[in-house]
């Protein structure tokens, strides 16, 4: 119980910085461009085994791989950008608590 009320009071904090604002806006624009891009992965795909298949060649690796690979990648990016905004807003927490002075309260 103690613990959602923590997660609570954070999150309203984070409401009062715009951090909160400041993390949907970035899922966005990161969302957008990995559609974008995907959507590109997938045009080339396309194109590089019409080539091949026109040469009679064979496809090295199905497309599943290089989707899954491309999905991997993406999750990757999403898990390394929530722990960058991670620290930074624990950083400015910790900083203000330091100037309030009541971080000199809790740690002796």
């Amino acid at each position: 119980m103690k613990a959602l009320v923590i997660a609570q009071l954070t999150f309203r904090e984070g409401l009062r910085k715009k951090l909160v604002l400041g993390v949907v806006l970035l899922s966005l624009i990161f969302a957008a461009l990995y559609v974008w891009g995907f959507h590109l992965f997938v045009q080339d795909w396309r194109a590089m085994e019409a080539r091949r298949q026109a040469q009679g060649a064979t496809t090295i690796l199905p497309y599943e791989v290089f989707a899954s690979a491309m999905v991997l990648l993406g999750l990757w990016t999403v898990n390394f950008l929530a722990g960058v905004m991670t620290i930074f807003a624990a950083v400015g927490t910790i900083a203000s608590e330091i100037e309030q002075g009541t971080l000199h309260a809790i740690v002796p």
